[in-house]
């Protein structure tokens, strides 16, 4: 297995900081080269799966306009200008469940595109949360908290509860770790 070479690297659209579009050419093997291959560039994001002392799972339940729809998902947002994914993780949690974790595990980071790249998520379980102050009120970010079973998570999840593939991720990630408590 040879690594691809990237050749070159040309802004091709600027919407920064949300969005930037590049396109490379790249050699994929020696001689074969694929002059036009677009790379997306979204803001790095942070979701946490929060858990309480009861082992009972924190919710969010509001609109999200990727899916234009009432979603379930977790605490979650895009990491600022050089800050640290755990950071933003603990920051992400504050404010919009108003919880700190008592442990905060790292579940791997991931990009979602195999090709295209798209963006790159920092996925956390957080152990034994409690409130924290810091919950922001910001209508853009209205979301209902609801709290749950792991099995009515995973219920809701076979319903199609959650809209956005990352918070689904988070889930099956956390859902595995060896940290998380049993049911």
């Amino acid at each position: 297995m040879s690594s691809w070479r990237t050749l070159s690297r040309v802004l091709a659209f600027d919407a920064a900081p949300y969005l930037r579009v590049f396109r490379e050419e790249v050699e994929v093997s020696p001689g074969h080269v694929i002059p036009d291959f677009w790379q997306v560039d979204l803001r790095s994001f942070a979701v946490v799966v929060p858990v309480l002392p009861d082992g009972r799972i924190l919710t969010l339940i509001g609109y999200r306009h990727g899916p234009r729809r009432e979603c379930l998902s977790f605490p979650g947002g895009f990491l600022d200008p050089d800050e640290t994914a755990v950071a933003a993780a603990r920051r992400e949690l504050a404010e919009e469940a108003g919880l700190q974790p008592g442990q905060l595990v790292a579940l791997g980071d991931y990009v979602d595109n195999g090709n295209q790249r798209g963006g790159h998520g920092h996925y956390f379980l957080a152990l034994g949360c409690l409130p924290a102050e810091g919950r922001l009120q910001d209508a853009s970010e209205s979301a209902e908290a609801e709290v749950l079973t792991a099995a009515q998570v995973d219920q809701r999840l076979d319903q199609g509860a959650f809209g956005v593939i990352h918070h689904v991720a988070g889930w099956c990630l956390a859902r595995r770790h060896p940290a998380f408590p049993s049911t």
